[in-house]
């Protein structure tokens, strides 16, 4: 199974909202999560929510929450163990939340599968 190391998405500051912040590619067997990190910069604590989608759904309800509302204590970081191992499958999403805009600092790596 050839696969090309990859980051799914740069260290940013994660939005209030539920937000897009990878969509794998429609070609090839996929994308394996390796690594999720979040640090909250905040004086106090914050949540992360963390859902994946399969292609073409719309992003409603929370049958794709793969973590929900995790809090990270003020200063701290979380590694999201539950996330690693994940296939994102062809065309599917990973999206992430913050409690609050402009104070949780996440970035992901993974490995896009080039061949089915």
């Amino acid at each position: 199974m050839p696969s090309l190391n990859t980051v799914l998405f740069d260290t940013q500051y994660l939005p209030a909202v539920d937000t897009e912040m990878y969509v794998s590619p429609e070609e090839g067997g996929g994308t394996l999560v390796d690594k999720v990190s979040a640090t909250n910069t905040d004086s106090v604590t914050r949540t992360v929510t963390v859902r994946i989608y399969p292609p073409s759904e719309a992003p409603t309800g929370t049958e794709f929450i793969i973590v929900q509302a995790k809090q990270i204590l003020a200063g701290a970081t979380y590694l999201f163990p539950e996330v690693v191992g994940q296939l994102i499958n062809a065309g599917g999403s990973l999206h992430m939340e913050g409690s609050a805009a402009g104070v949780i600092v996440a970035r992901a790596s993974g490995r896009e599968i080039t061949s089915a």
